[in-house]
């Protein structure tokens, strides 16, 4: 059975997030009381001393009605798709990383993105001389 914090903190989650969620999950009882690990991930979702770190390492992924789009497994595979299909069209995806909160916002899918970069390359092959 998992006990620390790298054997029960999910990958996607940023080490200081990490940290802030086995504190809560700790908190909610650990291993001892089923449920603990989404009582933590709901306290670091929505009370106001995680809120702003959440949004920072989730940008674009509340909704002004402070639901989410995504949950954050989602987000982050969602993000890694925006990077892949800039990266297989030999695009830096880093040029791009403060665009991808809005891509997010606008609730674009990889589907919707991949098209749209491949669309756009389309453009640029065809016209260059």
């Amino acid at each position: 059975m998992p006990t620390t914090l790298d054997e029960l903190a999910p990958s996607w989650m940023p080490p200081r997030m990490a940290r802030l969620w086995y504190r809560e999950y700790l908190e909610a009882g650990g291993a001892s009381v089923a449920g603990s690990g989404l009582v933590a991930k709901e306290i670091i979702r929505n009370d106001p001393e995680y809120r702003d770190l959440y949004d920072k390492w989730f940008p674009g992924n509340r909704r002004d009605d402070g639901s989410l789009r995504l949950d954050e497994g989602d987000y982050s595979t969602t993000i890694e798709s925006y990077r892949n299909a800039l990266t297989g069209v030999n695009v830096n995806p880093d040029i791009f990383e403060d665009k991808f909160a809005g891509l997010i916002e606008g609730d674009v899918g990889e589907g919707e993105f991949v098209q749209r970069v491949e669309s756009m390359y389309e453009r640029v092959i065809e016209s260059s001389p």
